[in-house]
């Protein structure tokens, strides 16, 4: 019985470990929204002018967002051309740059340098919830 007891604590902790978002920032990560570009030409450009982010919103899209491929972001994303701009300074010195979209798609190259593209929830709120 207690053999049974302890498969099961191990398969719940795995369970939280993998539903845990891999591109989470370290809590000393310092994140900084840096500027917005909104592109005047385009339909949603007054919504765009309205669109704003926090630092705090920023590292929550981090720890919620999750990796999507280009079908997804076709079939299950909005592409507006408002972006928010910033970066993320860790305490070895190293930065790296995002930046995201009112649509819940945020473009990183956090934490190995190269691009990718991490997906919210289906929602209105920027941090990805």
């Amino acid at each position: 019985m207690r053999l049974g007891r302890c498969y099961c604590w191990l398969i719940v902790v795995a369970l939280l470990a993998i539903s845990a978002s891999r591109y989470a920032l370290p809590a000393n990560a310092e994140v900084k929204v840096l500027s917005k570009d909104v592109d005047s030409k385009s339909a949603a450009a007054d919504f765009c002018k309205s669109f704003q982010i926090t630092d705090k919103q920023a590292r929550q899209a981090f720890a919620h967002y999750h990796p999507i491929t280009g079908k997804e972001m076709h079939d299950y994303y909005a592409y507006f051309s408002c972006w928010v701009h910033g970066t993320i300074r860790l305490t070895d010195g190293k930065t790296f740059r995002w930046k995201l979209n009112s649509g819940n798609l945020l473009e990183t190259d956090y934490p190995d340098s190269r691009r990718k593209v991490l997906g919210g929830a289906y929602t209105d709120d920027p941090s990805g919830k």
